[in-house]
C-alpha cells in the first residue's frame, strides 16, 4: 500500500503556487501521488486475480469473435 510519506517531494507543484503555501502545497503534492499509486495497485491485483481465473482478455480481436455464449465478466487491458 502507497504511504504518503513514501511519495517524492515537490516544492515546485502547483499547489505550492495555488495556495501559496509550501508545506501546504507539497502535502497535498504528496497525497495525490499516494492516491495516483493507490490506484495502480488495484489495478495491477484486479488483473492479476482475473488472469488466473481466466478472465483476462489477451487478445480483443479473438475474443470478439468467439464470446459468443460466454457469460460473465472478462477485462482487457491497455497495452503498456
Amino acid at each position: 500500500m502507497p504511504l504518503i510519506a513514501a511519495q517524492k517531494e515537490r516544492k515546485d507543484g502547483g499547489y505550492s503556487r495555488l495556495f501559496g503555501d509550501e508545506e501546504l502545497g507539497l502535502l497535498l503534492s504528496k497525497v495525490q501521488a499516494a492516491v495516483i499509486s493507490s490506484g495502480t495497485e488495484l489495478e495491477k491485483l484486479i488483473t492479476r486475480t482475473l488472469a488466473a481465473q481466466e478472465r483476462l482478455v489477451q487478445d480483443v480481436d479473438y475474443f470478439l469473435q468467439n464470446a459468443v455464449g460466454k457469460r460473465g465478466v472478462f477485462v482487457a487491458t491497455k497495452n503498456l
